[in-house]
């Protein structure tokens, strides 16, 4: 082992001496910076949890914006049908009342046709008859305009 001179061990006390000043100096400054950070890091979680804190609120107020958004679609399609169900039963009540009216109308024309064939039948009956008598009428007429003719002839 190698001995020391007593200058160099009193070189390296006060060099440990210096060392150890310096730690203990330190040691206040890294309490300092480890609670400093420790602070940093209750801001960070604290900003952190109000971030993701607003961030479910958001969601949530979503969520029920969108249902809301559903249901009023979901009413809103039920509207709809029941409309156009009306709507069709209007229109079906429509044609039904439309054909009945119709029917009515031609079979009304339809009576009225066959009673005007029947009187025009019956008028053509008298009217038959009428002309018959006529031309007898006319027939006679002539015989005795030429029997008259004949008899002035002669």
């Amino acid at each position: 082992m190698e001995t020391k001179s007593r200058y160099e061990v009193i070189a390296d006390l006060e060099e440990k001496k210096r060392d150890l000043i310096n730690e203990r100096d330190s040691l206040n400054q890294q309490l300092f910076d480890k609670e400093t950070n420790l602070d940093q890091v209750k801001k960070n979680k604290d900003s952190k949890l109000q971030q993701l804190d607003r961030n479910l609120k958001d969601l949530k107020r979503q969520k029920e914006e969108n249902e809301r958004d559903f249901k009023r679609r979901e009413e809103d399609l039920v509207r709809e049908r029941e409309n156009k169900e009306w709507g069709f039963q209007d229109n079906e009540e429509n044609l039904k009342r439309s054909v009945e009216d119709t029917t009515k109308q031609f079979d009304n024309e339809i009576e009225k046709g066959e009673r005007g064939i029947d009187n025009f039948n019956e008028n053509i009956e008298t009217r038959k008859t009428t002309i018959e008598e006529q031309i007898k009428s006319i027939n006679e007429n002539l015989e005795r305009f030429g029997k008259i003719v004949s008899e002035k002839k002669s």
